[in-house]
């Protein structure tokens, strides 16, 4: 993996993208940031197939995901913290216990919620304007972020956010939602 901010592969003139699959050997340890693997000319056609990604190597931090993004002619890995709430009931997000990250929370541009532990039907108290760069529901018995005083944004650093939903039937944002980028939604099958 090159620097935060030197790409390791650059090409001068046009490139054609079909659509490929992409594979990256992390070998040497990275932290979180945004990592420009390849620069190309802007006016290029086709798309990279961001979403088809492996990722081979063990230097990922713990509680990190690494993830693709296309922005202005670059290619980047984007290494961020997974934070995920682990409290088994109804809580406040602001509240370091309910997450793996203790004494921290998904708060900034760029991190990732996952809301996975929860027997029942979980009410999370957003507790204030939160900004994230995705939320994943993971859990059969839901969840349900609210509080109408308060503000979650998602923004992932113009990298793309996203909200992805791979179980439960009852998953909802009730809070005011602001959406600074493009958001993806993820939704999978009988959800």
């Amino acid at each position: 993996t090159g620097s935060a901010n030197t790409a390791l592969f650059k090409v001068g003139g046009t490139v054609t993208l079909n659509n490929n699959p992409i594979t990256v050997n992390i070998g040497t340890a990275v932290g979180m940031g945004v990592y420009p693997l390849m620069t190309y000319n802007a006016g290029s056609t086709g798309s990279f197939n961001v979403t088809n990604l492996t990722i081979i190597g063990s230097a990922l931090p713990a509680n990190t995901v690494a993830t693709f993004a296309v922005n202005g002619g670059y290619l980047n890995l984007v290494v961020r913290n997974v934070d995920v709430w682990t409290n088994n009931g109804n809580g406040a997000w602001n509240i370091g216990a309910n997450w793996n990250s203790n004494p921290s929370y998904p708060q900034n541009v760029g991190d990732s919620a996952v809301f996975g532990v929860g027997s029942g039907l979980t009410t999370v108290n957003l507790a204030g304007n939160k900004t994230v760069g995705s939320i994943t529901f993971t859990n059969a018995n839901s969840f349900v972020i609210t509080n109408s005083a308060s503000t979650l944004t998602l923004d992932n650093g113009g990298n793309g956010a996203s909200i992805s939903v791979t179980a439960g039937t009852s998953n909802a944002i009730t809070a005011p939602v602001v959406m600074n980028e493009n958001t993806t939604l993820n939704v999978a099958d009988a959800q």
